[in-house]
């Protein structure tokens, strides 16, 4: 069992990453050790137990996305003697999920809650507006050209939302300017985002390309900037088995 002590986004990328993958018959979906189950706050994550490797590494693979995959404590290995990735809360995604734009970091975005506590966030929860994705969507006190979606239970979709718009950001990919900017708590139960209110009928300003591992691709994802154009604001059902699987191996020398 793994127990987040403050941030649980590592148990929320790791139980992500082994859902995703159950079931699939790519060689990537048998190098990463199984999450059997995870509590709605993502606080508890139980996986299957992988003991510390007492052999060379040689030969072993790994897939590109793995944060430290350099690190020989992220490998364990099974009771048969099998290696897997035990330890991938950390995702280098941006390879992978968007085109890389090499170029100097743009000064990040002002945080309307600089430390991510929840209370933070709860003092700032206003009138509820709308329901995302089983969140219920609030009003942001003192910032009006924000939102607030309060995941009711399972925190999953402000964690994957969160998991897209970290990766984008971090590969200055050109895919970022078509969502919304966002942030997150640390336990994953409030994400504040730049509001996007519905798209007017018969809207006919600029729309964002759609990526293809969005899974809803309707109009209902898409909401009004200030200047007029159209960014996608929901996004919490990514295709995310397919963007892992298609992602190259590397083998350890």
């Amino acid at each position: 069992m793994k127990v987040s002590r403050d941030s649980t986004f590592a148990n929320w990328c790791e139980y992500l990453v082994s859902n995703s993958l159950q079931g699939r018959s790519e060689p990537v979906a048998g190098l990463v050790g199984k999450v059997r189950s995870i509590s709605e706050t993502g606080k508890y994550l139980i996986m299957e137990r992988l003991d510390d490797v007492s052999r060379s590494l040689s030969g072993i693979q790994y897939p590109v996305w793995l944060n430290d995959g350099f690190k020989r404590s992220a490998y364990g290995m099974t009771t048969s003697g099998d290696v897997k990735i035990r330890d991938y809360g950390t995702l280098k995604l941006g390879d992978v999920l968007a085109t890389y734009c090499p170029r100097f970091d743009e000064a990040p975005v002002p945080r309307v809650v600089s430390c991510g506590y929840d209370h933070e966030y709860a003092a700032l929860e206003g009138k509820q507006i709308g329901i995302d994705a089983g969140r219920a969507v609030h009003k942001v006190k003192g910032h009006p050209n924000h939102a607030m979606k309060v995941c009711v239970g399972s925190h999953r979709s402000n964690r994957v939302e969160f998991l897209v718009h970290w990766a984008l950001s971090d590969m200055n990919a050109d895919e970022y300017k078509a969502f919304g900017v966002l942030e997150c708590s640390r336990s994953g139960k409030y994400l504040v985002m730049e509001r996007l209110p519905d798209l007017p009928p018969h809207f006919t300003g600029s729309r964002p390309e759609f990526p293809w591992w969005l899974v809803d691709t309707s109009d209902a994802c898409l909401g009004v900037t200030a200047e007029g154009g159209a960014k996608i604001r929901c996004y919490s059902e990514i295709r995310l088995g397919d963007v892992l699987a298609r992602a190259s191996l590397k083998v350890f020398p």
